[in-house]
């Protein structure tokens, strides 16, 4: 009669167990929750005074034409739900040519995919000629 060792079979055994887990592939992008207004709808002048916020985090910026975003970062936003916003905008000589306010919604993302981390929140906020400050 043969006799079986039972260390193969628990390499096998533990071999298979390997291959049931997970594999990620990650990258090492950083990210941070807020939100990123897209300015490209707006007649720009050169230079341009831009503050955005979102909730009572604010980013003030001097930008001239062909810009087309003004990015606001608030690491105190960790889940999805919806957060106020407002952007206002004035030309060279300090005359408002944009002032609104809004609520946009805070979307989850996965930065180096699923799974990686970090995970933040972020609002896509479209700044529109009419006015107005919309979903993007």
């Amino acid at each position: 009669m043969t006799r079986w060792s039972p260390v193969p079979l628990l390499a096998v055994a533990l071999l298979g167990a390997c291959s049931l887990t997970e594999q990620r592939d990650c990258t090492v992008m950083g990210g941070s929750s807020g939100a990123g207004f897209d300015l490209s709808g707006l007649p720009l002048t050169d230079p341009t005074s831009v503050r955005a916020c979102v909730g009572e985090v604010c980013t003030e910026a001097q930008v001239g034409v062909g810009t087309g975003f003004v990015g606001v970062d608030d690491e105190t936003l960790t889940k999805e739900g919806t957060v106020d916003v407002s952007l206002r905008v004035a030309d060279a000589v300090g005359s408002v040519v944009f002032d609104a306010t809004g609520t946009a919604t805070l979307h989850r993302v996965d930065v180096n995919g699923h799974g990686c981390g970090p995970i933040v929140y972020r609002a896509d906020v479209v700044a529109a000629a009419d006015g107005t400050l919309g979903a993007g």
